[in-house]
């Protein structure tokens, strides 16, 4: 852990991430095993790289540790980081996204907590949920988190070329709907 800790400028930050370090740790093990087919080696793997991530960007994460936006937080990284080791030992299996959803992100709640309802909340969500995994996360981090590409490509793991393209194909999915709907 003071390798997590040396990254990190704040005390205050510092403090933040032993206490999510302790809380997520276990969980974040077990949904990486589950991910990963059991692999403890490449488990380890991903959770470490997961905290890695989010000890660099740990000034940027809002909310109270062991609360539902940290913890969708902590999971997308974890996600993303566990299947880019699947890609890279080339165990990636025909559908990447048939983790179990239990502990994926509830979109219609991510958005009430960012907007005001209104009549267009129920659309937005449902069109939000109809986006691909890899969209609807960057889209996540995107609006939710602040994050801009370069950071979402680093919490990611993937090129800012790419993070760019994603939010790119987001929005241009969300306004082909929008424009639909009209």
């Amino acid at each position: 852990m003071f390798f997590f800790l040396s990254l990190i400028d704040s005390q205050e930050d510092r403090d933040r991430f032993e206490k999510l370090y302790e809380t997520y740790k276990n969980l974040m093990f077990y949904i990486a095993k589950k991910l990963l087919y059991n692999d403890t080696s490449l488990a380890e793997d991903a959770v470490h790289d997961a905290f890695l991530s989010i000890a660099k960007n740990m000034n940027r994460i809002e909310g109270e540790i062991g609360g539902s936006r940290v913890k969708a937080y902590v999971i997308t990284v974890l996600k993303s980081r566990a299947l880019n080791l699947l890609k890279k030992r080339n165990k990636i299996a025909k559908n990447e996204d048939s983790y179990d959803t239990e502990d994926s992100l509830d979109i219609e709640y991510e958005l009430s907590y960012t907007y005001n309802y209104n009549e267009d909340i129920h659309n937005i969500s449902k069109y939000v949920s109809a986006l691909p995994d890899k969209l609807k996360t960057t889209l996540l981090l995107h609006v939710y988190y602040g994050m801009n590409e370069k950071e979402i490509a680093e919490a990611l793991d993937i090129s800012h070329a790419n993070a760019r393209k994603r939010m790119s194909r987001a929005r241009a999915f969300l306004k082909s709907k929008f424009e639909n709907e009209v």
